[in-house]
């Protein structure tokens, strides 16, 4: 039953119970020697002396454990882990964790967190330049932390139910299918096959969900691949046509690792230099982004007329489709132009 120290500075001690299994008791922040320290020495010794009597045991033991966030973090993670699902950006959020959240949440129960901690988190978010979007997708994260500390009964409340989503700003789309092309024309293999995929699944091109996609998620025989989408917590099926399906096992054939994406043997964690670069040669004069990727595949299966939009939602990974028709109904010039011939006219 030793003392444990979090990288926020809350100390605790990690104890068993007969009967319960693991129990954890925090004593809040401090230096070697400050009241928190001493008390969890404290709690240490009796914990340890129940033990050596045997008496340890659930009937005896009146010290119910008390989680905080970071107990419930390293819960999760290390459940992600077992179920092979940890990815890089819950690496890269481990970080913000540490960094902005946890000096302001990670010494109050989450059942006793106000409206107050939580929006200096949101202050100190956005004090760093971080937008909207990126704020909002932070709050994504944190709330799957607090939900497996819901489900696991570590904890009654969820903070995160004072963080309103911050209004995103609707950004202008300029990129096009014709667009597009120019950049596979001038793009290096792993880019191209990765653009084929990424459009192939209506997939969020990047660590979390594109670059995550692995072989084992092919279904062969049904010609599927399912996948997970950590943004939605949940899973997408997507049926693959035939050409499709012959490019996916002549690049299985000749696979290195368990991804769909790779690039010298190794799994992609990031294209973003390499997508800047076909971007120049492509000379579009301006930056899409890889995610544009997916915003052209929807917007060109509504802008179609044959695909219904309940199709499309379904294959963008939408509950609903308002969201589907809100976030990514872009019309390009062409339509545009297309639009204005089919006005109506008051001079014939």
């Amino acid at each position: 039953m030793p003392i444990y120290r979090y990288k926020n500075g809350t100390w605790y001690v990690k104890y068993y119970v007969r009967g319960e299994g693991y129990k954890t008791k925090c004593f809040g922040k401090g230096e070697e020697g400050s009241p928190a320290h001493k008390e969890a020495v404290v709690f240490d010794d009796q914990m340890r002396e129940l033990s050596k009597q045997g008496l340890l045991t659930k009937a005896n033991c009146n010290a119910p454990a008390t989680f905080y966030l970071a107990d419930i973090a390293q819960d999760y993670y290390d459940e992600l882990k077992a179920y092979g699902r940890f990815r890089e950006y819950h690496r890269y959020f481990v970080n913000i964790l540490n960094d902005v959240i946890l000096p302001t949440l990670g010494s109050i129960p989450p059942d006793l967190a106000t409206h107050r901690e939580v929006r200096q988190v949101v202050q100190s978010l956005r004090d760093r330049g971080n937008s909207a979007a990126t704020v909002n997708r932070y709050r994504t994260y944190l709330d799957q932390i607090y939900r497996h500390g819901l489900k696991k009964e570590l904890i009654t409340k969820n903070p995160v139910r004072f963080w309103d989503k911050l209004p995103e700003s609707k950004r202008d789309i300029q990129f096009s299918v014709e667009d597009a092309r120019k950049v596979y024309n001038v793009s290096p293999d792993h880019v191209r096959w990765a653009m084929i995929v990424g459009m192939q699944l209506v997939a969020r091109i990047g660590p979390s969900e594109l670059f995550a996609v692995r072989w084992s998620d092919v279904h062969w025989e049904r010609h599927e691949i399912r996948y997970y989408m950590p943004k939605v917590s949940a899973y997408k099926t997507v049926p693959c046509s035939d050409e499709f399906m012959q490019m996916l096992r002549q690049r299985h054939s000749v696979a290195q690792t368990e991804y769909l994406i790779e690039y010298r043997g190794k799994p992609i964690k990031s294209f973003k230099t390499a997508w800047a670069t076909s971007v120049v040669k492509a000379g579009l004069g301006y930056s899409p982004r890889p995610y544009d990727l997916r915003h052209i595949t929807i917007s060109g299966l509504l802008m179609d007329g044959k695909v219904p939009v309940a199709a499309a939602a379904r294959l963008a990974g939408h509950r609903n489709t308002t969201t589907t028709l809100d976030t990514y109904c872009h019309a390009d010039t062409a339509h545009v132009r297309q639009a204005v011939q089919r006005l109506p006219r008051l001079i014939v």
